[in-house]
This record gives structure tokens, sequence and C-alpha cells, in this order.
């Protein structure tokens, strides 16, 4: 499944350092739906299914999106049984109005129990399906790893990912360096890495020095006895302005600032990161910058009053955040019928939830069930309209056992856990999950 690197490693080897070395740039928040949409996808694509991962990161209350129990004593909802919304017969919360324009191309995934309720623990198994080991060595690759080793080969920037989430990507123990994310908090940041001005090899010295740090680092942290000879190759990077000039990634990125900007110009709006993450989302995949892109904000753990108080805000601008994503690639043709949002599967989750009562601050501890969303590409449509959906959640908010091939919860019963989720994701991609995370997908979510 692994690919040779193509030509232009070194290059993406460069870009991914600069970005690391650039720092998080702290980008909070407003929304915005994109109107309309102009211009054409283009018609030269690297791949034909792009994967767009939205993290939710500190543990989301799900009463706001896929599961809306009924209010009792001892519940604190902070929204009225009229906020609750409709798609067909199924409940969702309020945050999830935002995506009813999307529910036929939408899967959810309910019922998922969580066996870690620590940050650092529950995030690796968010995005890996399995336990982190004791220790600073991270041996098991993200998903999003696996599906751009399988699909990325022919990019330079195969796995992307904004600077703001802390478990951004981990590329475990695959050996390609190119599977490590570049991380970046813009568009605009991206651009300003290809146009790098005057003479590089002035700063030969600078840049080795940068290099060579840069590659002890790696080096201490993934624990292997040597580092990579990036700062020997050099000379590979003092062409690099010359090298991009004549790239067609240059030209791609250069021309990564139409539709949401327009769709800002047309309601008046301002960018803020709430938008810059959308924008990033949604140009990597209109200029087919990258297969594999992850973005999302990290404002959802709330413990005290005072952290729970932003907490409902929070629900509804990141659903409105996947909306506006799911939007913008919708608006874009790729010239044969079909939009930029059939060649993408959007995924959306959180490592865990909160609480259904609140607890002794005022605010929401950890709570073991979770979901996932999945919308676009890939994902089987519901014959009533409605989103297709798997697994069970009671009205305590408490994952069910139920059997992940037939959903019935009397024979064969097992609790689903973030491996059924991220399996279905890799399953989604064409990609057999078995031999990568020892799990099944759920079959019932696949079209």
């Amino acid at each position: 499944m692994s690919a040779s690197p193509p030509p232009g490693t070194s290059r993406r080897g460069f870009l991914s350092r600069a970005a690391l070395a650039s720092g998080a740039l702290v980008l909070p928040t407003g929304l915005f739906t994109l109107v309309g949409g102009s211009g054409c996808a283009s018609t030269s694509r690297r791949t034909d299914h792009y994967f767009i991962f939205y993290l939710m990161v500190g543990g989301w209350d799900l009463m706001f999106t896929t599961d809306p129990v009924n209010n009792k004593e001892g519940f604190y909802r902070p929204y009225d049984d009229d906020d609750i919304v409709m798609a067909g017969d199924l409940r969702l919360g309020p945050a999830m109005k935002a995506l009813l324009p999307f529910q036929h191309k939408m899967g959810i995934l309910k019922g998922i129990y969580v066996d870690a309720l620590n940050h650092p623990q529950a995030r690796f198994r968010m995005v890996t399906g399995k336990f982190k080991p004791p220790g600073n060595h991270v041996t098991a690759p993200s998903v999003q790893t696996l599906i751009a080793q399988a699909r990325g080969a022919a990019y330079q920037l195969p796995n992307l990912s904004s600077d703001q989430l802390r478990p951004a990507t981990f590329r475990g123990d695959v050996s390609d360096l190119r599977l490590e994310p570049v991380r970046v908090s813009s568009i605009e940041q991206l651009q300003a890495l290809t146009n790098i001005k005057g003479d590089v090899a002035k700063s030969r010295r600078e840049i080795e020095e940068t290099l060579r740090a840069k590659d002890a680092l790696t080096a201490k942290r993934w624990q292997t006895s040597s580092s990579s000879d990036l700062a020997e190759r050099f000379g590979a990077f003092a062409d690099l302005e010359r090298d991009l000039s004549q790239s067609d990634y240059r030209k791609r990125v250069a021309a990564s600032s139409t539709v949401v900007e327009e769709a800002n110009r047309a309601l008046g709006k301002t960018v803020d990161r709430t938008q810059r993450q959308v924008k990033l989302a949604v140009e990597a995949v209109h200029q087919d910058l990258a297969p594999v892109i992850t973005v999302g904000t990290g404002e959802f753990d709330s413990h005290s009053r005072g952290e729970y108080a932003s907490h409902p805000a929070a629900c509804m601008k990141g659903i409105a955040s996947v909306a506006d994503i799911a939007h913008g690639l919708d608006a874009i043709s790729t010239g044969d019928g079909r939009t930029l949002l059939d060649l993408t599967t959007i995924i959306v989750t959180s490592e865990f939830s909160r609480t259904p009562s609140r607890n002794e601050l005022g605010g929401k501890h950890h709570w073991p069930t979770n979901s996932m969303l999945f919308i676009g590409k890939g994902v089987r449509r519901n014959p009533s309209g409605q989103p297709n959906v798997f697994g069970v959640v009671d009205d305590n908010l408490v994952a069910q056992a139920v059997n992940p091939h037939n959903g019935s919860t009397k024979k064969g019963v097992d609790l689903l856990d973030m491996s059924h989720g991220l399996a279905t994701v890799l399953a989604l991609g064409g990609i057999d999950p078995g031999p990568l995370l020892g799990q099944e997908p759920i079959v019932a979510l696949l079209a």
C-alpha cells in the first residue's frame, strides 16, 4: 500500500519544516454561510477522493448534535424542546440545523464507547483507534496518515493540517517523513511558504542549522538512532525558488483565494479564525493541494460554569463551520455534473463527550459516549432522505451494545468504539482496515 516518494520530496520536506518552525498563529470566531460560488474545479486532479477531518477537540456535548436526550430532572440542557431539529423522524440537537441541507448525504455513527477519558489518551484514540503506549514514542499511525500513504504519492503535501489542533495527525511508525503533516494556520501562510524572495543560497548556513536542529528534534521525538540527511542535501533547497516557479504546486497555491473570500464579500463579513479553517479546507480541495486535510478547533473542554457558558456557542459554530465547508465544496462544479462535495468525505468527531448533568463546578466533566459524522462521498444514502444512522444511545446518553454487522441489540452485540468509526473511514476510501486497525467497518454506513 505504501508508495515511493515522488520527485520533489525534499521540497516538501523544506516546506514542512518551514511551516512547523513558523509556530502556531493564533487565529476566534465567527460564522458565515457560503453563498453561490464561482469558478470550476481544476480538471487535472490527482485523486478522485478527498478527506476532510473536522475535529472538535476537548469533548463536545452530544445534546447539541446527534443525541438531544429528553429533558429530565438532573439533566442540564441550555436549550428548549422547540430548538430540537427534526430530519424526517430523526431528532437532532440544535447545532445540526446548519447541516440539514446535506442530511441526504450524511451518515451518523452513534453510541461510540470511549474507554479513555483523559485528553492525551482519548485524542490519540480519536485519530488512531488504538491505545497510546507509555512514553512519548507514538507507534500507531493516524487514519489521516494511512489515507495519505495510500492516496498521496502524487502530492507534494499528502497530509495537511491546521496548526491549531494539538492532536493534528500522528505519523506513527510509518517511515515516510512526507506523511508527517504540514501544519499551517491558513491558506495565506501556505502561499507565503512558496514565495521565497531573494537568493536562498545567501542564507545557506542559517537554513542548514535550522534543518539540523529540526532533524535532531525529530530524531529525539521518534526515538530514532539517526536524523535525516536534509541538511546534507541542501542543494535541492538552494534551487527552491526556481523549482517552485516552474512547478504546478506553486500555481495551485497561488490560486487559493477564491471561493470563501467571494462568500465573505457577498455577506460583508471579515475573516476570522473559524473562516480561515473553512477556507483552508475548501481551497485545499479546490486547488487539489492535498488529499487529506485536518481542521477544527480545540475549545470544547468545559469543566467549570464559566467554561461551559461558551460551550453551546462553540458547538453551534463548529457544526456551522462544517456546513460552510460542505456548502463551499458543493458550490464548485467539476464540469461533469458533479461538485467537489461529490469527491470529498467530511468526517466530524471529538475525543469524547460531556456529561448530561452539571458537575460540582457548574460545568460538565468528560463522558464516555461519543458520535461521528460522515458527509459526502461513499456514504450510504437513506431512502427517506434523512441521515443514515447506526448505533444506539439510551435516554441517559449511555452508549448501548449493538451487533456491528446488522445493528441488532439482541444477538452478537458489543460496544462500538473509535476503531469502528476509523475503520469505516478507511473503508470509505477503499482501504481494507483489517490489517491496519484490526477492525471491520460499519458496512451499513457504506454506499
